[in-house]
């Protein structure tokens, strides 16, 4: 399949902000931007799980049951993913990182 050039930038823009983050998750060291290495500390469960707003929907403990708006935890294990069946809430929620990596 041939890549419409309009595209071309996108990805681009795309692929640099996916070895950014990558680089940020996994530590220890990153490119600041400039082409420096720098050294960078993995994120934690306080930034995975942070929630910046009320009623934002992460991962949690199938014990713990799901979220504010969440009717179910999707997934298998100890963990799950908030969801809700349809119809879905709106407007949509906000989501954590550990949601979004999920």
């Amino acid at each position: 399949m041939v890549t419409p050039p309009r595209l071309v930038p996108l990805l681009e823009q795309f692929d640099f902000a996916r070895e950014r983050l990558t680089g940020r998750l996994a530590g220890p060291l990153m490119d600041s931007g400039n082409g420096v290495r720098i050294g960078v500390t993995p994120l934690g469960d306080d930034e995975y799980f942070w929630e910046p707003v009320p009623d934002c929907w992460s991962v949690r403990r199938r014990a713990a049951g799901p979220g504010p708006r969440a009717t179910v935890l999707e997934g298998r294990g100890d963990w799950g993913r908030d969801s809700a069946r349809s119809p879905h809430p709106f407007p949509p929620p906000f989501t954590t990182i550990a949601w979004r990596l999920s």
